[in-house]
């Protein structure tokens, strides 16, 4: 009786915790939305600017060439096509699972610009694993390159991807949503074409040709990933800055106070 109590109390408390958690997020998704509805209306350009920052968040780190060249990709860094694709697209689908309990703990917001720097640091990795100069074979090819893309792809299918189409809407101030929502849509579709049909041909390229070193171009098309990568995540966090200036005493807890969208 005594070992059922004990149990039984110790369930209680995992589930206590496990709402605090989730009412602490929904508390500061509630903040940011609020605050975006209380927010003047920006101009034109500023909209533009958050949108293309957003999207090229999304866009130009290079998931999507990844994923359709993730086979070639694969084989460069000493894996077989069939074999390499399979663990990504298994990766992907475990990947995503990460995002129910990220949602219970972390705002849209935050979610999206710690997984864009993470998979942008991936970029890095990979980018090293790949460049001739640097001499890595075998394992430990695969072991750097190998992990960064399993590590991008976990990023990005459990923060990124799911943020991303949230504050495509919430981001921007309540009378512009519509507006901010329609222009980032569409700025992430040109990058996202832009990157399809330039990837391979800038890599080539930049490796001197069909005929020279393909690990060349591919370096250096993760280091240029990774560089609009934290680019575009310094523009976004700059022209969507938190601000305290606004209180929002309806969803204060214990006092505190939480960080809003600034409208400056």
């Amino acid at each position: 009786m005594n070992n059922d109590g004990g149990s039984r109390s110790q369930t209680h408390a995992v589930v206590r915790q496990s709402t605090v958690g989730g009412v602490e997020a929904a508390v500061k998704e509630a903040v940011e939305r609020q605050a975006t509805a209380c927010t003047p209306p920006w101009p034109f350009p500023r909209v533009v600017a958050v949108a293309a920052a957003l999207a090229a968040m999304l866009q130009l780190t290079g998931v999507n060439a990844i994923i359709n060249f993730a086979p070639a990709i694969m084989a460069q860094i000493g894996q077989p096509p069939v074999t390499g694709n399979l663990m990504l697209e298994s990766w992907f689908f475990l990947s995503t699972l990460l995002t129910i309990p990220i949602s219970r703990v972390a705002a849209p917001r935050t979610a999206y610009i710690v997984s864009v720097v993470v998979a942008s640091c991936c970029c890095v990795l990979t980018g090293i694993a790949t460049a001739p100069g640097v001499g890595l074979r075998g394992t430990a090819q695969v072991v750097l390159g190998g992990g960064g893309l399993l590590a991008f792809a976990a990023a990005f299918h459990a923060g990124t991807g799911p943020y991303f189409f949230i504050l495509a809407q919430t981001v921007f101030p309540s009378a512009q949503r519509e507006l901010g929502a329609s222009v980032t849509q569409m700025v992430q579709f040109a990058f996202n074409t832009a990157v399809n049909v330039l990837f391979p041909v800038v890599s080539q390229a930049i490796s001197g040709g069909p005929s020279g070193d393909q690990n060349t171009g591919l370096s250096a098309m993760f280091f240029i990933f990774a560089g609009c990568g934290f680019v575009g995540t310094a523009a976004f966090v700059a022209l969507t800055r938190p601000s305290r200036a606004i209180s929002q005493p309806d969803f204060a807890t214990d006092g505190g106070s939480s960080e809003v969208v600034s409208g400056s």
